[in-house]
C-alpha cells in the first residue's frame, strides 16, 4: 500500500466469558484511542433479527481500529497494545490486518519480537 492509505486492523481481546471479552475491550479500546487514529469502532454485523444479537459471539471483544498509513503507524498500534497488555500483567491480543493475524501479549521473548517486528515491516512495506 502507498503511503497515505487507509488500514483497518481488527484487534481481538482474549478473555475467560463474553462479558469478559467485552470489558477489556472497552478499555483497550480508551487506550488506543489516544493514538493519531481515525477511528475505534466495535464491528457490526448490520442490523440484527428480532431477538437477536447485533454481534456475534466472534465479535465480542472485537476492535476495528482506522488510520492513515505511515511510517510508524503500524508500530505505534503493536506498542500501545503491548502496553495495555504488560499494564494488565496477563493476556493476548490478536491483531489481523487483511488475512494475517499475529498474537501479542505483555512481555514477549526475543524470538516473538521478531515475529511481531516483521509482520509490522511486512504491513509497512505491502
Amino acid at each position: 500500500m502507498a503511503n497515505g492509505d487507509t488500514v483497518q486492523v481488527k484487534v481481538v481481546v482474549d478473555g475467560e466469558d463474553d462479558q469478559e471479552r467485552n470489558e477489556l475491550a472497552t478499555k483497550l479500546r480508551r487506550e488506543l484511542l489516544r493514538l493519531d487514529v481515525d477511528a475505534v469502532e466495535r464491528p457490526t454485523a448490520g442490523e440484527a433479527p428480532a431477538g437477536t444479537r447485533a454481534i456475534g459471539p466472534a465479535e465480542i471483544g472485537a476492535l476495528l481500529v482506522t488510520f492513515t498509513k505511515g511510517a510508524t503507524a503500524l508500530a505505534s498500534l503493536v506498542a500501545a497494545v503491548r502496553s495495555w497488555l504488560a499494564a494488565r500483567g496477563a493476556g493476548t491480543v490478536k491483531l489481523q490486518l487483511g488475512g494475517d493475524t499475529i498474537e501479542v501479549t505483555g512481555r514477549l521473548s526475543e524470538e516473538q519480537k521478531a515475529l511481531v517486528e516483521g509482520w509490522i515491516r511486512a504491513h509497512e512495506r505491502g
